[in-house]
């Protein structure tokens, strides 16, 4: 079982997929995987000065590497001819990162 950060996932967070993720994780990850739920960060760039930002989760592996992922539940859509992703409704960004 991965060792989950924190150990028990609150009972305010609202998103049912970050629920299931977090489940999924805790219960199906190897025992060397390190998995952070809910990790706040800051940038700062000269256009938008500093900004807080989260990360839903953070996976830790120490042969692997690191991946971070940002959960979207429900239905996302994309509409190729304006190369946009929605989701309910709402443009939002892009699911990758290149």
């Amino acid at each position: 079982m991965a060792k989950m950060f924190p150990s028990i996932i609150s009972p305010d967070v609202a998103s049912q997929a970050e629920k299931t993720l977090y489940y999924l994780f805790s219960s199906h990850l190897p025992n060397d995987y390190m998995v952070f739920h809910s990790v706040a960060w800051q940038s700062r760039s000269e256009i938008y000065g500093t900004r807080d930002g989260e990360a839903d989760f953070v996976i830790i592996h120490p042969r692997l590497g690191i991946l971070v992922l940002d959960v979207k539940g429900g239905v996302n859509n994309y509409g190729g001819e304006n190369d946009i992703w929605l989701q309910r409704g709402h443009i939002t960004v892009k699911p990758y990162h290149v």
